[in-house]
């Protein structure tokens, strides 16, 4: 079977180099999502988003089908009006 460890809140494993991808804490997952270009309007959204709307998104916005799988609803506001 697998180990999985989870560090205490603001702790991190010592890297020599390199980073991290974060950990599980809200603290620490919370980034913003920015989108900017040529037929993207300006604007913000504050509402909560997921990774897996990112995808979702750069497909509506190049009018191409969304990879296999992909679970991601597209961010609105980033598609033209």
């Amino acid at each position: 079977g697998d180990l999985y460890i989870q560090l205490q809140p603001a702790w991190m494993s010592d890297y020599i180099q390199g980073t991290t991808h974060g950990s599980a804490y809200n603290y620490d997952t919370h980034i913003p999502m920015i989108f900017f270009g040529n037929h993207i309007p300006a604007g913000k959204d504050y509402s909560q988003r997921y990774i897996s709307d990112i995808a979702a998104t750069i497909s509506a916005i190049l009018k191409i089908q969304e990879p296999n799988g992909c679970i991601g609803k597209p961010v609105e506001g980033a598609l033209k009006k």
